[in-house]
């Protein structure tokens, strides 16, 4: 009997019996793929972030430096001139008064606009002579002696008062133009500024006869007017 034969009848018997039949294959070994090897994921690099840093505190900004006239700062400049002084402060009217003297003539720097703080607006170099014919004299001093009639080289000028006849009254103001700012200055520049108008002061009140020499030979009546 031949072995398809025998396969055949084996199948039948199966079959008659309610068995399921074998399958016939062929069983292939499948040959396995090796896969490779799989690399490990690099490690990955910590980066690391910077941490905020909190913003400086702001340094508060300088307290802004005084502003006005230091009279006490005057005085300095007056005493290093060699001058004596005497310092009248009155609060209650917002001023005060340098009283100056060389033992022989006699003069005064007045303050006013003054606050608590030792600070004024204005300063004044000021004093008076008793004259006839003062408007001519006065005339002959602005345009004459020290040529400065609108007042804008920083030199004394005179002036006269309708109701005070026969007085020659000269000044020297931190308004002009020369001197004006003087009250936003650093300490030091201020006081050089004060040096500067003493000196100019000083050297122009000798000069008062001059003035009365020019008016005397020019307009020696209150009626010639001078200039």
């Amino acid at each position: 009997m031949s072995k398809a034969l025998a396969n055949w009848i084996a199948a039948v018997a199966v079959l008659a019996l309610g068995m399921p039949a074998p399958v016939l294959a062929d069983i292939r070994l499948q040959r396995k793929v090796e896969q490779p090897p799989r690399k490990a994921p690099a490690p990955q690099r910590r980066v690391s972030r910077p941490r905020p840093v909190a913003p400086a505190a702001e340094e508060p900004p300088p307290p802004p430096a005084p502003v006005g006239i230091d009279p006490e700062l005057m005085r300095e400049a007056v005493v290093e001139a060699n001058y004596k002084v005497t310092y009248r402060p009155n609060p209650a009217a917002a001023t005060a008064v340098l009283g100056v003297t060389d033992g022989k003539t006699g003069w005064s720097v007045n303050f006013s606009g003054c606050t608590e703080a030792n600070r004024c607006s204005t300063m004044e170099f000021y004093t008076l002579w008793n004259v006839t014919n003062e408007a001519n004299v006065c005339s002959a001093w602005n345009h004459a002696v020290v040529r400065d009639p609108n007042r804008m080289e920083g030199r004394p000028y005179c002036y006269t008062v309708a109701s005070l006849p026969r007085q020659f009254h000269l000044k020297l103001t931190s308004s002009q133009i020369p001197y004006a700012g003087i009250d936003r200055l650093p300490r030091e520049e201020a006081k050089a500024r004060m040096s500067h108008m003493i000196g100019v002061w000083t050297s122009h009140l000798p000069r008062l006869s001059e003035a009365w020499t020019i008016a005397r030979s020019k307009c020696p009546k209150p009626a010639d007017k001078c200039y």
